[in-house]
């Protein structure tokens, strides 16, 4: 696995369209790196940047976050979200907004991979919270990065990696298959190389590079396997809609790793799983004031 991030590393290099993180949000991220900081520190350096507190506000109180009171302040919004919480609205409010697709051509499919995103991003945290598993915003994140990989790809290749998605009819081992003939590696290599080099902490790439069913990325070996199962789940219950066939030994796996047996937890699973749908269908998500 090595030799694959390898090229994954070299590619990512030629790429000129990737941007560095802002120093306000690199400094942001330094400092809530530590859970005994003080709020007003972390105050102090968000309140510099105007665009990004308001941003910050804006996915605290989307219905994609589900936080049940709405927080009119940074001070209000640290207090019911906790450092670790917050430092995760960090995380993804950088990377979803400094790689935000600008290609009015391919704009459809970007919307598509984050509409997948969202799914699964609520549906790890409506899993995570109903077994009780008591994680502060790493369990919506790892949902919400989960199509870095496929983003950077379409960014960078718009056409070739366009063609590759509608060649592979809408099958996802065909389509990691192409990737892998066409680059060398596929999409969760690429998102793993990018999120490292970001400083991201490692238990939020280790387990987006986990999320598919593939030969020694067992979730077993995983940083944290219950987050590693968690996106597995969610992943594999996307897949199932979209391409309407059972993954259901895949996901009582992972329900295993999660402590819970699938056959006490399925038709909660199931509930969630048909709550989520309609995000996979919503015509129009409004990306400029979530994100």
């Amino acid at each position: 696995m090595d030799s694959v991030l390898s090229r994954a590393e070299e590619m990512i290099k030629k790429f000129k369209g990737l941007p560095s993180l802002p120093t306000i949000l690199s400094e942001a991220l330094r400092i809530t790196a530590d859970p005994s900081i003080s709020y007003d520190k972390v105050i102090n350096v968000i309140s510099r940047d105007p665009n990004l507190s308001g941003r910050l506000l804006r996915i605290a109180n989307s219905p994609y976050y589900g936080l049940k009171h709405r927080v009119t302040n940074l001070q209000l919004a640290l207090v019911m979200l906790g450092i670790r919480e917050f430092r995760c609205i960090l995380i993804g409010s950088a990377v979803l907004d400094l790689i935000k697709f600008k290609n009015l051509q391919y704009q459809e499919l970007y919307k598509k991979l984050w509409r997948e995103s969202l799914f699964m991003a609520s549906l790890c945290r409506e899993l995570s919270q109903s077994l009780k598993l008591n994680y502060e915003g790493e369990d919506f994140l790892v949902g919400l990065l989960a199509n870095i990989g496929a983003s950077i790809f379409l960014n960078e290749f718009p056409q070739k990696y366009f063609d590759l998605i509608n060649n592979s009819l809408n099958n996802h081992k065909k389509l990691l298959e192409l990737e892998q003939k066409q680059f060398g590696f596929i999409q969760t290599d690429l998102a793993t190389v990018f999120l490292k080099e970001w400083d991201i902490p490692p238990v939020l790439y280790d387990s987006i590079w986990r999320q598919y069913n593939i030969e020694n990325l067992s979730i077993k070996d995983a940083i944290d396997p219950k987050l590693s199962a968690l996106l597995r789940i969610s992943r594999y219950t996307m897949i199932e809609i979209q391409e309407q066939t059972s993954y259901e030994d895949i996901i009582q796996n992972s329900f295993n790793i999660l402590e819970n047996p699938f056959e006490n937890f399925k038709h909660i699973w199931a509930e969630i799983k048909e709550s989520k749908q309609n995000i996979l269908s919503q015509s129009k998500i409004d990306f400029d004031n979530l994100f």
